[in-house]
């Protein structure tokens, strides 16, 4: 997922219209001259109703996500990796080519060993070292020959015992020296006679003396004695050189919930995945690098409702048909609030306003959220031009507007059957008014008379056990075929039943006629606080 699309979402605690109004509107962004990439969000699991609407129409659901700001996984810079046994050279032109902080030595099953970087004073101290401490530790013969690189002049192999290996050029060698010489050493014979494990004729220039002997191993260096001697810190293996004190941090972490420990890391983290395997790696270039989110909304303008890191992105439209809430927006922005009975409606209509065609599929899920939300065209929120724009979705989308609408709602129905804790949160949503925050909590069904009075104290229960901070909550369980509600307060004391309740007492009532949160039970709630 790009972080440099648009991200569409709507509210926490998804109901049909929420998720549906996010996938559209997603996709109408792709439409026309000024058409931008958009991925629909969702901030939470669909209820069975939704569920069942996206799978009936063959239509992806949104993705999931929680939080738009963007993660290390979408912003990291892709690893360098380098084999345990490849030469330190070949790290450091890496790094030099790539210009990147840190390379990553990782073995053929893909598990990282250590990290590489031209500022670790372990690297610095191999390179500047004298090495002959490293012969027969460090560095072996097989390592010369592979870094530097040695070409064998006459195919001797060399036997030559790792313990006591050096590099001799002035005095007389041993049978475990390496002679190092130029190529027209002053007496070649004599250089034989003393057998030394191998020779190096170092210089551009060939020297038939030592080429055509076949019993001491020669090869050759095509470079100056200076080159050479630069040279052998280099052919350490990284496995000798590799820092193994490394720093990970998961990849699905927010970038700038992290930015700290990513300042305080001296060579950056390694990203990686969930099972460890590596994903890249981060460092403050990332944090310099990184752009705002920018996110479309749907369904909502609270900014309790809405996705976490709203603060920190850059709002580009809102389409809603709720009361403008506090959701403030740091440039003008695209906003179309209508007083209709669902965003699905304000959604097709714009279709229409720009000219794109909406095929069967997506008909049906505008269809089914526009039936959700107006309580198959029963709310009072509902208007005329959402009856218009029922017919017409269901002739798109070839279904009988009745019969689709019954089955519609007898899918969200879970009252006697779902978990009251998950039945309680799937459409609960925060509000905030004269510096009182609460919730108010609506499950809808087909047959109130289900409800029992343990099953009512168990939702109640539930909720109350939600209030988190918050001054109170009010459960409303809507009868969408008589058209009437349960509504109970919960609060810690008896303060807010009373003054929210229309007797003045703590009990649960029922209201013919009251179907709509947004249209009836917000503004009687605000009604009431403002007394």
């Amino acid at each position: 997922m790009s972080v440099n699309n648009i991200f569409v979402t709507g509210h926490q605690n998804p109901d049909t219209d929420s998720l549906v109004s996010a996938h559209v509107f997603a996709w109408m962004l792709g439409h026309g001259e000024d058409a931008i990439a958009a991925t629909a969000l969702r901030l939470g699991d669909p209820n069975p109703q939704s569920a069942w609407l996206f799978e009936t129409a063959g239509e992806p659901l949104p993705v999931f996500r929680e939080d738009c700001r963007p993660t290390i996984r979408e912003t990291c810079a892709k690893a360098l990796t380098i084999a345990p046994d490849a030469p330190l050279s070949a790290a450091l032109r890496l790094l030099r080519e790539k210009r990147a902080p840190v390379i990553v030595v990782q073995d053929d099953k893909g598990e990282i060993q250590g990290i590489i970087s031209d500022r670790m004073p372990r690297v610095n101290y191999l390179l500047s070292a004298n090495i002959e401490d490293m012969l027969g530790a460090l560095l072996q013969w097989h390592h010369l020959v592979e870094s530097l690189p040695l070409n064998s002049l006459n195919g001797v192999p060399v036997n030559v015992e790792p313990t006591g290996m050096r590099f001799v050029s002035g005095e007389q060698p041993g049978p475990n020296d390496i002679l190092v010489t130029g190529p027209h050493p002053v007496d070649p014979a004599q250089l034989l006679a003393q057998k030394p494990a191998a020779i190096i004729v170092v210089g551009p220039e060939r020297c038939p003396e030592l080429e055509e002997q076949t019993e001491t191993p020669v090869f050759s260096y095509h470079g100056s004695a200076f080159a050479f001697c630069a040279s052998l810190g280099g052919c350490i293996p990284c496995r000798n050189a590799m820092e193994t004190d490394f720093a990970t941090i998961d990849c699905d972490e927010v970038l700038m919930v992290q930015k700290h420990a990513i300042a305080d890391a001296d060579y950056g983290l390694l990203a990686v995945d969930a099972a460890g395997d590596l994903v890249g790696v981060v460092t403050t270039q990332e944090l310099a690098d990184t752009h705002r989110a920018r996110v479309a909304l749907v369904d909502h303008f609270e900014k309790a409702q809405s996705i976490k890191g709203l603060d920190e992105a850059v709002v580009t439209a809102i389409v809603d048909h709720h009361r403008i809430g506090d959701i403030e927006t740091s440039e003008p922005v695209d906003i179309d609030c209508r007083i209709w009975g669902s965003t699905a409606s304000i959604l097709f209509a714009r279709c229409r306003e720009m000219g794109i065609t909406v095929p069967a599929s997506k008909a049906r899920l505008l269809l089914g959220a526009l039936i959700s939300d107006t309580l198959l065209l029963q709310s009072p929120t509902t208007r005329e031009q959402d009856r218009r724009i029922a017919r017409d979705l269901a002739s798109l989308a070839g279904v009988d507007l009745q019969e689709f609408g019954l089955e519609v709602l007898r899918r969200n129905d879970r009252l006697v059957s779902a978990k009251a804790s998950e039945l309680v949160k799937a459409d609960c949503k925060a509000f905030t008014h004269d510096k009182r925050q609460f919730l108010a909590a609506q499950i809808e069904t087909v047959d109130l008379n289900a409800l029992t009075g343990d099953r009512a104290r168990e939702l109640e229960m539930s909720l109350r056990e939600s209030l988190n901070g918050h001054d109170f909550a009010v459960l409303m369980i809507t009868d969408v075929l008589k058209q009437t509600s349960r509504l109970s307060v919960l609060a810690p004391s008896d303060e807010w039943p009373r003054k929210l309740s229309p007797e003045a007492n703590s009990e649960p009532w029922l209201a013919d006629g009251f179907v709509s949160r947004k249209k009836q039970l917000i503004p009687y709630i605000l009604q009431r606080l403002d007394q």
